[in-house]
């Protein structure tokens, strides 16, 4: 199942069952892949289900690609959950983090509203975000999309912190993981991580975020772009459990 090709679909059907893949997975199948009846390859629907498929039938006007289920499984939500509250870069580097952050495995994306932000989650933005997920996780292998989720603003966020889910913010000051995590196998099953804008957070948010019980933690001396630090610290989470 590895090898094949991944398309995703809002649903898998049963085992035996045909089902037309959506129209841009079926474009993608037949003109940037150049798959032929009988040709195998791998459905996901971005919740943990993956179906083992084959081409069926492929219709040119108007283009169609029909795939019979062969067989299924279930993929584990990947642990530890990472849910990251980050600020946005610039532009198209929005994009750049989206794709990187699926295919390192983030459970949930929530964009993070501090004082020196310089962008801002719109409506308009999710539904981008959702394709470039989509096609990062085809790529990638990934099982599970991430969440993303509604904009939230630090000061307002940062009094709900559950003690029960340790906060971890990417501080060029801070301490190293190991410093902290002395047994991964005792880790929490559930994370969250904090990246602020490249201006950083004020003495306030920090104030803030100390006084909830976050802990800072060192991703080395430099300075890295938003996008980089909100990879880098998911990468260094999640490697914990590998």
């Amino acid at each position: 199942m590895s090898d094949s090709h991944w398309f995703f679909v809002e649903q898998i059907p049963s085992v035996g069952v045909e089902l037309a893949l959506p129209d841009s997975e079926a474009g993608h199948a037949i003109r940037a892949r150049r798959l032929r009846l009988e040709d195998r390859l791998t459905l996901f629907d971005g919740k943990g289900q993956l179906a083992d498929a084959t081409i069926t039938g492929i219709s040119q006007k108007p283009l169609e690609v029909r795939a019979r289920v062969d067989s299924g499984r279930v993929v584990d939500r990947p642990r530890p959950d990472v849910h990251l509250f980050s600020a946005l870069p610039k532009g198209d580097r929005q994009a750049t983090m989206i794709d990187m952050l699926t295919q390192v495995g983030v459970g949930t994306f929530t964009p993070l509203h501090c004082a020196r932000s310089v962008s801002q989650a719109k409506p308009r933005h999710y539904e981008r975000w959702a394709r470039l997920a989509i096609e990062a996780a085809k790529q990638s292998h990934r099982a599970w999309l991430p969440e993303l989720t509604s904009p939230v603003r630090l000061d307002e966020w940062v009094d709900g912190i559950n003690a029960q889910r340790p906060v971890f913010v990417a501080d060029a000051s801070g301490t190293r993981l190991r410093d902290w995590l002395e047994d991964p196998m005792s880790a929490p099953r559930t994370v969250c991580l904090v990246v602020g804008p490249e201006g950083g957070f004020n003495n306030d948010e920090r104030q803030m975020l100390e006084n909830q019980g976050a802990r800072f933690l060192s991703l080395g001396h430099h300075v890295l772009r938003v996008e980089t630090a909100a990879v880098a610290l998911t990468a260094l989470i999640r490697s914990v459990y590998l």
